[in-house]
């Protein structure tokens, strides 16, 4: 059990939440510990408790040598276990990782810490849960008994942070083995549940061909799902049909999706995974390609379920081939070469569109060497030859004006902005995003054509960002980028906007320096009034990467009260009785406990605002009461509340 090794509980509790610990990019990868001496099991139980209490200390050496301890404690019979829930009692969260992975040992079941963990769980505590869910799994059998509460907390009932019924439902999945008939019952019964579908559909696909009771209930909530527009739990459904219903029924369904343009993506994911046995959607995963203006990942996609479903089949490859020739440079151009590389022997009768596919990449680019090493086996005697790399065209008269008017406008950019200015329809493109930051990516899968009369390939709008105790000021970004024949100049930006100082509609709006264009690679910066409104912005750029660039920034600057100016936030005990109470009941019931809402932690987070509350000291104060803690965020402008929580700090 090396993953108990701690270095001031990062390890340890980045191990608990089921993450990787992940080192800065440039940033030398620390040496891994030493393995745990033989002579930590000889220690006597008293000793190893004391070690892993010093878990939290700054000490590196006492973080590894409570690793080693917690470890040797996983080793002993189960009469280790009352010491272990000691060093659950005290409630210091690096020490908890380390018992609560110990509880989970190859000494000892584990099944006389499940009481305990039940008991914990009711009380709440976000750091305790993430590490005891895991736990019950591991117990396995001897965590039946806890099953009543898993199901409990999966409907929502008693919960202490947002996440923690997905948590229960996940458990419950990975239990299923141990109470099939209490348990994947109660999964479907989760199924007609808004809140819950989406996780229960997951629970049940991890179980697989012993929940095929749920096949019927998937499907016809997958109906319901498609027709109301809830694409995270069709999705959710869709891949759960893929491992748990009868294949030729769920093949059917999926068939159908495929021309559900919403729906059609998950579709093709899901008849990968069932694999050749879904050899009938073949016809209808290939037509998907005729699809005007499909987009990249949806591509990508269905090569992924062809190669899954016939990978050897001529007609298949045929159509991954002309796949590669579009040259889109994705995952999908990826995905089809290895495909095609893992044929052996490759038909000969494809030779010549093989060659194709080869002329369409430079001589650097790995897939045309993939590709050439194939068409090496295939037939020697062809000699593809090599294609001269495309100059870029600048279409700076295409774009310029309307990216100088996103520039030197004072107000932050919206949607509408950019189909005014750069005059694009949303509807050409895929679009992702939430209330205040918003992507698209172009629909049509044959980026760079030449033909592509719209250059645009991506767009990333943010929102005006605040950032609480930077001292920075709020600011938002605009990033596009341009498809792989297309490029904006800084030249042609200049010789658009005028020389030496370009005029400005915007009287808040004046050239404080002025670099786009030799030897700067592109900068433009502008200064606004700063006595105007805090809606406007005071400082505002357009940046080019390179003299001649596929990716366009424009980044614009707001007084750090922007938020507070557009929508103003006042707190007080009606909005806490009107607003946080009601949503506090619905989350957690109708007794959730009494918290102080006249003195909350406010925390200014621009188009949100995160409050915290302290729960009341109950009158007389049971010897094992807790205090717990309730955090919330509030949008601004809206009032709403999202990603409410109670945890044990």
């Amino acid at each position: 059990m090396q993953g108990l090794w701690n270095q001031k509980g990062v390890v340890a509790s980045a191990t608990a939440l089921g993450l990787m610990v992940l080192s800065p990019v440039h940033a030398t990868l620390p040496a891994p510990p030493p393995p745990c001496p033989g002579s930590f099991d000889s220690e006597p139980i008293v000793q190893l408790v004391e070690q892993v209490k010093q878990a939290s200390g700054p000490d590196w050496n006492a973080g590894w040598t409570a690793g080693c301890a917690a470890d040797s404690m996983s080793r002993k019979d189960a009469r280790v276990i009352p010491t272990l829930l000691t060093l659950l009692d005290t409630h210091d969260r690096t020490v908890e990782s380390l018992a609560l992975r110990a509880v989970c040992g190859t000494g000892h079941s584990g099944a006389t810490a499940v009481p305990y963990i039940e008991r914990r769980l009711r009380a709440g505590g976000l750091s305790f849960a993430i590490g005891a869910y895991p736990v019950l799994v591991c117990v396995g059998e001897g965590a039946i008994p806890a099953i009543p509460l898993l199901i409990e907390k999966s409907e929502g009932v008693n919960v202490s942070f947002a996440a923690e019924s997905d948590r229960a439902i996940e458990t419950l999945g990975q239990l299923s083995s141990r109470a099939p008939e209490r348990i994947i019952p109660h999964l479907i019964h989760l199924l007609d549940e808004r809140d819950h579908a989406a996780a229960a559909a997951k629970a049940l696909e991890r179980i697989g061909k012993p929940a095929r009771t749920a096949q019927n209930a998937l499907r016809h909530n997958l109906s319901a799902a498609v027709r109301a527009r809830q694409d995270e739990i069709a999705d959710a459904l869709i891949s759960a049909l893929g491992r748990v219903g009868d294949t030729r029924p769920t093949v059917a369904i999926l068939i159908s999706l495929l021309d559900q343009p919403g729906e059609a993506d998950a579709a093709a994911v899901a008849l990968g995974k069932i694999g050749p046995a879904a050899k009938a959607a073949v016809p209808a995963l290939v037509n998907r390609f005729n699809v005007p203006n499909i987009d990249v990942r949806e591509r990508a996609d269905v090569v992924s379920a062809l190669i899954a479903i016939d990978a050897h089949s001529v007609p298949v490859l045929k159509v991954v081939l002309d796949e590669l020739n579009h040259a889109d440079g994705g995952i999908g151009d990826y995905m089809a070469a290895a495909a095609v590389a893992s044929v052996k022997p490759f038909p000969l009768e494809l030779a010549p569109a093989l060659v194709s596919a080869i002329e369409q990449r430079d001589a650097d680019d790995s897939i045309r060497q993939q590709l050439e090493q194939v068409l090496a086996h295939a037939d020697p005697t062809l000699k593809p030859v090599m294609r001269s790399r495309p100059v870029p065209q600048d279409v700076s008269p295409r774009l310029a004006d309307g990216l100088w008017a996103l520039t030197v406008q004072s107000s932050p950019i919206k949607p509408e902005d950019l189909v005014k200015q750069l005059r694009i329809r949303l509807d050409d493109f895929v679009q992702e995003g939430n209330s205040i930051s918003h992507s698209w990516r172009r629909r049509s899968g044959r980026l760079g054509s030449s033909n592509n009369m719209d250059p645009i390939n991506s767009i990333e709008l943010g929102g005006v960002w605040h950032s609480p105790g930077t001292g920075l000021p709020d600011s938002q970004t605009l990033d596009i980028t341009l498809d792989n024949h297309s490029c904006m100049s800084s030249d042609g930006m200049r010789a658009r906007i005028g020389s030496p100082e370009p005029s400005i509609p915007d009287p808040n709006v004046v050239v404080v320096s002025s670099k786009l264009g030799s030897p700067d690679p592109g900068t433009l910066r502008f200064e606004g009034d700063r006595s105007a409104d805090k809606s406007k912005a005071h400082a505002s750029s357009i940046s080019l990467g390179v003299a001649c660039s596929r990716r366009i920034r424009v980044a614009k600057s707001f007084d750090s009260g922007y938020w507070n100016y557009v929508c103003p936030f006042a707190y007080d005990q009606t909005f806490a009785t009107n607003v946080i109470v009601p949503a506090l009941q619905k989350q957690f019931g109708p007794k959730p406990g009494q918290f102080a809402f006249d003195t909350p932690e406010i925390m200014d987070m621009g188009w949100q605002v995160q409050l915290k509350y302290t729960e009341v000291t109950p009158n007389p104060t049971p010897a094992d009461w807790l205090a717990s803690r309730l955090q919330l965020l509030v949008d601004r402008c809206s009032r709403g509340i999202s990603n409410m929580s109670k945890y044990i700090p």
